[in-house]
């Protein structure tokens, strides 16, 4: 596994060196908060640029993370967290997950990419378990929480795996 980081995400020129002769890229980027994403967002502006550089190096497979909110209603939840708590959460993180939702678009419309995009619930700064529950297309039925040593683990096996690609994966603990 060779890492590789680039000043700036944004920029497709600064990011065709660094993704020749790659395999795949996996990315963790993110707003810290709903502020950061109102005033600068991250993860839409980045994940075009690295798309279009992927396309320019030949890298096909792309992982990224987003989060569960943006599932559409799905049947992996209850009622009371369809109907309550997500409305809830993207009225109170409107930008945060606008900026995800821009991102997950331009995944999509990403023809030619082997592309999964994994949908953690609430992000725990935990030791990782070493077990996590996945689910596709849908969120993890009774997944609240998931420490994100485990979405680690979770991005690195679902990077290996053909079925997932082109599909969003809800996973959690």
């Amino acid at each position: 596994l060779q890492v590789a980081v680039v000043a700036d995400l944004t920029d497709e020129s600064a990011l065709l060196p660094v993704l020749a002769g790659r395999d795949a890229v996996v990315s963790a980027l993110g707003a810290a908060n709903n502020k950061q994403a109102r005033l600068a967002p991250v993860t839409g502006p980045a994940l075009r640029a690295v798309v279009a550089a992927m396309r320019r190096t030949g890298v096909e497979r792309l992982m990224a993370v987003s989060a569960a909110p943006l599932a559409p209603d799905s049947k992996g939840d209850g009622l009371l967290v369809r109907k309550v708590g997500y409305p809830l959460l993207r009225r109170a993180l409107r930008d945060l997950y606008a900026d995800l939702a821009v991102m997950e678009s331009v995944i999509a419309a990403a023809s030619g990419l082997r592309w999964t995009v994994v949908r953690p619930p609430r992000l725990l700064n935990r030791l990782g378990t070493g077990y996590y529950r996945r689910a596709l297309d849908a969120n993890v039925p009774g997944g609240r929480v998931i420490p994100r040593a485990d979405v680690a683990t979770a991005l690195l096996d679902l990077l290996s795996d053909p079925s997932t690609a082109g599909h969003a994966v809800g996973v959690a603990t």
